[in-house]
């Protein structure tokens, strides 16, 4: 009976000196094997000491499980990662709402892109204003201020969309509308130097076209624009004045 219980005690004493060098086999961390009766104890009292050792303040606890680890090493490659993308919430803790998780991403200009992609789904879902950066702004609210001032300003000198002057572009308001001020000079002119056979002409369309590309090459960084998304020509016999007039508004 002797020799069985120390057959067993061998078999047991061999079985913890196994866990002690699959799991700290630099006896790194003084946990003692002989307070646990099983391998799964022995390793959760080590990651305790893993966690105290490489995250103390338990600032990974979202995004790092220790228990998800079998060795100290990779634990602590996977926190000091953590700890490093953490300082790219700090830098935009005003948008932590959106919830995005750093570890997703392998850099910091990764991060950053999906936050932004997430802030303007959410304030600027059709990116009409793609100048205008969320991450220039101290909060959510900020930068939807400067969207809703934007869409003001559509609505007051440019409610049909006419002109292609990008409103977040400009910080400034009087400059919005001088901008928008040149297009509506520029399509008034083109209009004067049409006369009435041009109107009537079926390739009055092309002509216009062409002049209005042409005008925009003399404002930097204009789009180019089709004039049938400025005005809409109607084919008929006879154009009215007042469609004439329409053409420089």
């Amino acid at each position: 009976m002797g020799r069985i219980s120390t057959l067993f005690q061998t078999i047991k004493d061999l079985n913890k000196d196994r866990w002690v060098r699959k799991y700290n086999p630099h006896q790194r961390f003084f946990v003692d094997v002989d307070w646990y009766n099983t391998e799964e104890d022995y390793l959760n009292a080590l990651r305790d000491d893993w966690k105290s050792e490489a995250d103390p303040f338990d600032e990974c606890d979202h995004y790092v499980d220790v228990s998800k680890y079998d060795n100290f090493e990779d634990y602590e490659k996977a926190v000091n990662i953590c700890l490093e993308h953490l300082e790219w919430i700090e830098e935009v803790f005003k948008y932590g709402d959106f919830d995005i998780d750093p570890q997703n991403y392998k850099n910091e200009e990764a991060y950053l892109g999906a936050l932004t992609k997430r802030i303007k789904e959410k304030y600027d879902p059709e990116n009409e204003f793609y100048c205008i950066d969320p991450l220039d702004y101290d909060s959510p609210y900020e930068y939807q201020y400067e969207i809703d001032e934007r869409i003001h300003w559509l609505e007051l000198y440019d409610p049909n969309h006419q002109y292609p002057v990008d409103p977040s572009e400009f910080s400034d308001e009087e400059d919005y509308v001088e901008a928008v001020n040149e297009w509506k000079d520029y399509v008034a002119s083109l209009d004067a130097e049409l006369d009435e056979e041009a109107l009537k002409s079926d390739d009055m369309d092309d002509y216009r076209n062409k002049a209005l590309k042409q005008m925009s090459r003399k404002r930097p960084n204009s789009v180019e624009y089709h004039l049938d998304n400025i005005v809409e020509v109607h084919q008929e016999e006879n154009v009215s004045e007042d469609d004439k007039k329409n053409l420089g508004r």
